[in-house]
């Protein structure tokens, strides 16, 4: 009952998260002239951010459940994309890009790890091995997709017509973030 509840969260999830990862860094290599050296540097925000609140977000779950988080996590993230939708243009930005990074980092942390936990929380002990295989396969599917889905939006646009198609993955991406709610309603907590 709770792993299919999740399973529409999982897909959003990891569909979502390979669309930002794909599309974000071709914006601020291509259209801000950063070095791929300053563009790693600038995605690890989001990741650092990420390990800090993780724990924290984790340690919550264990006492008080998992639902809130997972949906303060999405709606956060989907705030950093939307933030970015609005905000980065061909003008490069430390701030917006930082703003953005920050959010998508602390609600990515919330809503991806917990889901992972919700998922596998009720499991039988005889019957973790093959659910967090199952699990595995699913992140990997819509990681794939999501990368594909990034790939149609961005389109064939080069040079500053990239934007463009960076904020349609970003709204995409805020979006379907977003759509991971209503099954994450359905958790016993």
């Amino acid at each position: 009952e709770i792993a299919s509840c999740l399973v529409g969260s999982e897909m959003c999830i990891r569909d979502r998260f390979l669309a930002m990862f794909f599309s974000t860094p071709l914006i601020i290599v291509n259209i801000w002239d950063w070095s791929v050296v300053e563009a790693g540097i600038g995605m690890s925000v989001a990741m650092v951010v990420s390990t800090v609140v993780g724990p924290i977000g984790g340690r919550y779950a264990d006492v008080r459940g998992d639902r809130l988080l997972i949906i303060v996590g999405a709606v956060i993230f989907a705030a950093g994309m939307f933030w970015w939708r609005l905000f980065i243009d061909e003008t490069p930005s430390v701030f917006h890009f930082g703003v953005g990074a920050v959010l998508v980092g602390f609600g990515g942390s919330l809503c991806g790890s917990l889901t992972t936990s919700a998922a596998l929380r009720y499991v039988e002990v005889d019957l973790m091995a093959v659910s967090s295989a199952a699990l595995s396969t699913l992140r990997r599917l819509c990681a794939g997709i999501g990368i594909a889905i990034a790939i149609v939006l961005l389109g064939e646009a080069e040079g500053p017509e990239l934007l463009d198609g960076a904020r349609r993955v970003w709204a995409f991406v805020g979006l379907v973030t977003l759509a991971m709610i209503p099954p994450t309603l359905f958790l016993r907590r």
